[in-house]
């Protein structure tokens, strides 16, 4: 029996997590679709089969189906509309999945873009100056304090919020862009 040592055995990095592709929506209804298709086949074969009883659901699509020649005026439309369908679900199909997290310097750990908004509401409260901090996520590269404050110097304030927040996110690769606001409140609104 070979055993390979789990020295020389590195593990691969783990994927980054992504948004749900783009085609999810088209794959549920076309799933639907088929599955009605299967129950009318399975209705008329329960029927051939003597299971049930009824009129033949199939034999009303073909007669429907005769009705329709190529010289219809409909007929001209269909096909380019087919075409154009088809490219908007291979669009669709290659379509990237969007990022949801953002990537740690060390490989495979991702962090969510809520749980980094709250580790910057965390850093900012955390300065000396800063009597509430609020974090969100504003577009898909970009964080936004803003710290309430009873100093009055608020660009001091604003550099020192910057300073952790900056601190606490080095080790996000890319780091996110921050942008910091910092709100003078009277000691009476506490």
């Amino acid at each position: 029996m070979s055993t390979i040592p789990t020295s020389d055995v590195t593990p691969a990095p783990a994927k980054a997590p992504a948004a749900a592709p783009a085609t999810v929506v088209t794959g549920v209804l076309l799933a639907l679709v088929l599955l009605g298709v299967g129950v009318v086949f399975l209705r008329d074969a329960l029927l051939a089969a003597g299971a049930v009883t009824g009129t033949p659901w199939l034999r009303w699509f073909a007669d429907k189906a005769e009705l329709i020649s190529a010289s219809s005026p409909w007929m001209l439309w269909a096909g380019p509309v087919a075409v154009v369908i088809g490219l908007v679900l291979i669009v669709a199909a290659l379509k990237p999945r969007k990022a949801t997290h953002w990537a740690a310097e060390e490989p495979g750990v991702h962090i969510g873009r809520s749980d980094a908004a709250r580790l910057v509401a965390n850093a900012a409260h955390e300065s000396t100056s800063v009597v509430a901090a609020r974090a969100d996520v504003s577009g898909r590269r970009a964080l936004r304090v803003t710290a309430r404050t009873v100093a009055t110097d608020t660009n001091g304030v604003t550099a020192e919020v910057d300073r952790a927040v900056t601190h606490r996110l080095a080790a996000l690769r890319p780091t996110p862009s921050i942008r910091t606001r910092v709100v003078t409140s009277s000691p009476k609104e506490d």
